[in-house]
């Protein structure tokens, strides 16, 4: 391709020709991708910025990507490093923030996280950094939730007495939990904090939007089912129910739970384990 055509006497247009006469395209790319902010840019574009050949656009990131001057997230998709330490440094600190106003949340959502950044980056780049955070061991993942490392949650000893107390409810339910904002209700202004961090750190799993079920009790229902599959190879929804001591209520999401967490396979009215092999952990 060659180069784009302009409007005559364009003021950054003059400016990109007196740059060329000048011999300085490298220049030239640098600044047009440093414009990009926190979005990526692909070699025809950025040759049509700069009024170069595509193939002269090419060979010259190519000389930028040896001098670490640019990164390319994909085939053809290239952002400044200069651009992307910025944007490492702006999830850092909204991370520093969320933890200074939020200290008994584990983290945020990347979802979240990403529509705190002011400008919102493009979200091939977010997660590019997300993941470099990650693997520098920054940040690092707690289920669905990402935080800083170095973030270490501190209960006042109040808080540690409302944990244990809202743990002990959920043990003494086991496989017929009560509500989590019924258990929380008469313990206090910091009793729904505490609550989340329980469920934020697995604690309680969530089974759907209503039903929470100690981590433990999920395990020994695990259990209980694998030796009632392996003995029949399949079961209903009410024979499960009855091996559990427990109600349909109860039962039924935490099928579906460790169906979606591969234990089991639902296959018409009844329910069989999955291959081993294939199952996650839970």
């Amino acid at each position: 391709a060659g180069p784009a055509k302009h409007k005559r006497f364009q003021p950054d247009v003059l400016d990109q020709l007196r740059r060329l006469e000048k011999g300085d395209p490298v220049q030239m790319v640098l600044e047009q991708i440093a414009r990009k902010g926190p979005a990526a840019v692909s070699t025809a574009e950025l040759a049509r910025s700069v009024s170069l050949p595509t193939e002269t656009c090419a060979r010259l990131l190519g000389e930028l990507e040896t001098r670490k001057a640019v990164v390319r997230l994909e085939a053809d998709s290239w952002c400044g490093s200069a651009n992307l330490r910025q944007l490492h440094t702006a999830i850092t600190d909204a991370l520093t923030k969320f933890h200074h106003d939020q200290p008994l949340r584990v983290g945020v959502s990347p979802a979240e996280l990403h529509s705190r950044l002011k400008p919102v980056p493009e979200r091939k780049l977010f997660d590019h950094v997300l993941a470099q955070l990650v693997k520098e061991g920054v940040a690092s993942p707690c289920g669905d939730r990402i935080g800083l490392t170095e973030h270490r949650i501190a209960l006042s000893p109040e808080q540690q007495k409302i944990k244990e107390r809202i743990e002990q409810a959920f043990l003494a339910g086991q496989m017929s939990p009560p509500d989590g904002h019924d258990v929380a209700a008469p313990l206090g202004k910091d009793a729904e904090k505490v609550l989340t961090l329980l469920i934020e750190q697995g604690v309680l799993v969530r089974l759907d939007e209503q039903i929470l079920m100690h981590k433990e009790a999920v395990q020994a229902a695990r259990q209980r089912i694998e030796t009632l599959l392996a003995k029949q190879k399949q079961a209903t929804l009410s024979e499960i129910r009855q091996h559990l001591g427990t109600t349909r209520k109860y039962a039924l999401p935490l099928l579906v739970y460790l169906d979606n967490a591969g234990f089991t396979e639902r296959d018409g009215d009844v329910r069989r384990l999955k291959n081993p092999s294939e199952r996650e952990n839970i």
